[in-house]
């Protein structure tokens, strides 16, 4: 029985024969105590110095509220509010009224009246 470890370390699998194996204040599966697992939505966490840090988000999510708390948490390609980037928000274009994101590009699927139309199929504008 391992009654302590070497700070900084941890018997996180609970065999007595390879001892401490885990340093805490690096390892993401094993981040500051053994339970503690650096996992971010939509990206990869990181263990540094025994707090998870998000390293870098996946392919079309983003951490458009820069927060590291709830990781990577924009889908860009669906998310109507910010499609394809943090900065596109399809229902604030001018005289829209119906919109969705598709593909990480705003679809217009009505105007805000009559007296307004996306003629020339361009939703930027």
């Amino acid at each position: 029985v391992i009654s302590s470890c070497d700070p900084g370390y941890g018997n996180c699998d609970g065999i007595v024969s390879n001892g401490c194996e885990v340093h805490l204040p690096s390892d993401a599966l094993h981040c500051g105590t053994c339970p503690t697992v650096c996992s971010q939505y939509g990206g990869t966490g990181i263990c540094s110095s025994g707090s998870c840090v998000m390293e870098s988000c996946s392919t079309n999510y983003d951490n458009c509220n820069n927060w590291a708390g709830d990781g990577c948490e924009t889908y860009l390609p669906t998310d109507n509010s910010r499609c394809g980037n943090c900065n596109t928000n399809c229902a604030a274009l001018a005289q829209v009224g119906t919109t969705s994101c598709s593909g990480g590009g705003c679809v217009i699927s009505s105007c805000s009246s009559s007296s307004y139309g996306n003629c020339n199929g361009v939703s930027s504008d």
